[in-house]
């Protein structure tokens, strides 16, 4: 007997489920059953057949051998093709990615990793994307959204953060040079200013304490060994991204001498530290030529 085309009890495909299409499937579920292999492709081009193909390609979802674990990934495909990992961030909205981290994928464990982005604003929305990179070229991006806030004021390096959230205070001044000159034959000098410079510059004052987080309290007792830190840190004459719970943020070198004042409590004293901007916090270019970052494949790109 036919049907529509399809033999109820008289060919192999007699049993087969009624094609359909179905959208949007986000889980599938095994049960009652002995199974050897699960294997679902977007390819629905080809013919039937009972044959899983033994290699992955763009079209697979999934595959899972059921060899121990319940692993369905294509980590053995990825590592035949996959050279690094690129780590991305923009503002949500912008379109300048900054690449802040590359990982070679060489075996499994290269694709278990934690990295921490130390140059994020305060009060901002950004999409980070994890970019697969096969002979330095991007295949698609995987993105998520991390909204970045945080109280304070923040000072760091590329493994190296101070904080404080106690008494800051931070004054800034926009700087753009200009000389006075006078004439003979005006009431009124000329203000000339040919360069080019035109940069913040100010003074961070606060009480750094180191938080412990697990006693939810200051380290009050032991706060100058945080400081003597904080000293060598701010002394040791690299740059630095200077970031405020407001949002500004800046690419900064520490400028002349470092001081603590006295305050009503012995242990908490207030440090004074006057800095300059000395680079574009957000550049790819500042941010890896300071020190900051190690990969700069866009600058490389159009270097070449």
């Amino acid at each position: 007997m036919i049907c529509c085309g399809y033999g109820l009890c008289g060919d192999r495909h007699a049993l087969d489920f009624t094609p359909t299409a179905v959208k949007n499937i986000r889980s599938v579920l095994l049960q009652n059953g002995i199974y050897d292999e699960l294997y679902i492709s977007r390819d629905t081009s080809g013919p039937y057949t009972t044959d899983i193909p033994g290699t992955w390609d763009f079209d697979t979802i999934l595959h899972a051998r059921f060899q121990g674990n319940l692993h369905a990934g294509n980590v053995e495909y990825s590592i035949g093709e996959i050279s690094h990992i690129r780590i991305k961030r923009r503002e949500r909205g912008s379109f300048d990615w900054v690449t802040l981290f590359e990982i070679p994928i060489a075996d499994f464990d290269d694709f278990r990793f934690q990295l921490y982005d130390r140059y994020n604003r305060a009060k901002t929305e950004y999409e980070y994307a994890l970019v697969p990179v096969t002979n330095n070229v991007e295949g698609n991006l995987n993105i998520n959204h991390v909204y970045s806030d945080f109280d304070g004021v923040y000072l760091t390096e590329k493994n190296r953060t101070f904080n404080t959230a106690l008494s800051v205070e931070v004054s800034v001044q926009k700087n753009h040079p200009s000389e006075v000159v006078g004439t003979l034959g005006r009431v009124y000098p000329y203000i000339v200013g040919n360069s080019r410079n035109n940069y913040y510059s100010g003074t961070v004052t606060a009480t750094f304490i180191e938080y412990n987080p697990a006693a939810g309290d200051w380290n009050v007792g032991t706060g100058w060994k945080y400081r003597r830190a904080l000293m060598a840190f701010l002394e040791n004459s690299r740059p630095k991204i200077l970031k405020l719970h407001d949002g500004r943020m800046w690419l900064v070198n520490v400028m002349d001498a470092v001081t603590e004042s006295p305050q009503e409590h012995a242990d908490a004293p207030v440090t004074t530290i006057s800095w300059t901007e000395t680079g574009d916090a957000e550049s790819v270019q500042d941010l890896y030529f300071n020190g900051l970052i190690d990969v700069n494949p866009e600058w490389w790109v159009m270097r070449g």
